[in-house]
């Protein structure tokens, strides 16, 4: 995915401070290309709201994809707030409290993912108190656990969804509760996966499973199935990129029986990172380099309190940095390696351990890559009240590139206003 350039990153700085977030939207356009090539016509594209939620990145959006994944109350008012239409967003969640529910089918929400029987007892209550019918998937836990994923959530006890074990059972109960319609299913079951054929085994293995749930629904009740892509980024050195090139033919090949099984179903992939992770960029600023029994260290005034995962704490096990750049390096000054942290009174804010950059010094800027998802909102923003990432979009005109501060986070006082 094309990155920002090294001299808009440094005008982005220059105009809006540091830290900073800039998203190219240039660069999702071209992901969203790619998609459209390697899925083809059979599928929609689902993006999540968790990945993130910013809302003028929400309202760019709402052009260019089919729905939204939405995963809380809040996440359902967020997104309508920005215009999008109550039927093209899907509820998904393990711990979706009633009211929550009572929202959804209220406001008009296209599906809610059901995890478990409790929840499809709650959607059909709520469905009669409101006089609707509630509109619902079933969320499938596989029951193997498939190769290539860095988080697997197949084959072991999990909060989210219905064991594959259970499912006939689960569904024979869920057709008898009253003003509950099941049209349709879900499956979510791993992420970060950077493996081409074996996403190719999982798009073919999730149809597999979604064949066999259709043989327990009557005919003519089924128009959803959500695929739960699990697409991954290059965040570490050594990551490989994917192509996507063989999902043609899989995609193509499930479209065919679909159309043959359920003539008016739908397929949704739903995905975050792999569409605005790489878009984004992460920017601080060197505030001094300092040198401890022999390990030279950037301290810099962004850092975990702004990008959780960054310094590994979304999920990484071993402390493995994302893509670094040091902007503001002079063309062919020499490499060393620097311990780059952030400005926090603990040690776990550090965003690199060994980074080989060229020389370092105080007032360089320093872009972290990989940034575009789970950023702010993901991060412990007011931790020891450091002044707030500013957010900042940028595209392209025949006139070069244009900026604009899209920051929307609630601020300390002493911060000043946002500007959205």
């Amino acid at each position: 995915m094309a990155e920002t350039s090294r001299a808009e990153a440094i005008l982005a700085v220059r105009r809006f401070g540091s830290p900073l977030y800039l998203y190219d939207l240039g660069a999702i356009e071209a992901r969203l290309a790619l998609l459209r090539a390697r899925l083809g016509s059979g599928f929609s594209i689902r993006y999540a709201v968790k990945t993130n939620p910013n809302p003028k990145l929400l309202q760019w959006l709402k052009e260019r994809i089919e729905s939204l994944d939405v995963s809380s109350g809040g996440e359902i008012r967020h997104a309508l707030a920005q215009g999008w239409e109550a039927h093209r967003l899907e509820f998904t969640g393990p711990a979706k409290t009633g009211a929550e529910i009572e929202l959804a089918i209220e406001r008009g929400i296209r599906s809610i993912v059901i995890e478990d029987l409790e929840e499809a007892e709650l959607a059909s209550a709520a469905a009669h108190r409101l006089g609707r019918r509630a509109r619902v998937l079933l969320r499938i836990a596989p029951a193997l656990a498939e190769n290539g994923f860095a988080v697997r959530l197949a084959g072991r006890p999990t909060q989210f969804g219905v064991d594959e074990e259970q499912l006939p059972a689960v569904v024979a109960r869920m057709r008898e509760l009253p003003d509950l319609d099941l049209v349709g299913f879900h499956i979510y079951s791993g992420s970060q996966c950077l493996d081409d054929h074996a996403m190719e085994e999982h798009f073919a293995g999730m149809w597999e499973l979604f064949k066999r749930a259709i043989a327990s629904c009557p005919k003519g009740t089924l128009e959803e199935f959500v695929f739960g892509a699990g697409l991954g980024i290059p965040y570490h050195d050594g990551d490989g990129q994917l192509t996507l090139a063989g999902l043609p033919a899989v995609c193509a090949k499930i479209g065919e029986e679909m159309k043959a099984l359920v003539p008016s179903a739908r397929a949704y992939v739903e995905l975050g990172r792999y569409l605005v992770g790489e878009a984004g960029s992460f920017i601080t600023e060197v505030v001094r380099v300092k040198e401890s029994r022999g390990v030279k260290i950037v301290v810099c005034n962004g850092g975990m309190n702004h990008n959780l995962g960054a310094a590994g704490h979304l999920g990484g096990v071993a402390h493995r940095h994302y893509p670094l750049q040091n902007l503001s390096a002079d063309d062919g000054a020499p490499e060393e390696t620097y311990r780059v942290v952030g400005p926090l009174c603990t040690a776990i804010d550090t965003l690199a351990l060994r980074a080989k950059l060229p020389q370092v010094k105080a007032g360089h800027l320093l872009r972290i890559g990989c940034s575009g998802s789970y950023g702010p909102t993901a991060s412990p923003l007011f931790f020891i009240s450091h002044t707030q990432p500013c957010e900042v979009l940028v595209r392209r005109t025949d006139q070069g590139a244009e900026f604009e501060d899209v920051s929307w986070l609630p601020r300390l006082a002493s911060e000043g206003p946002v500007h959205a």
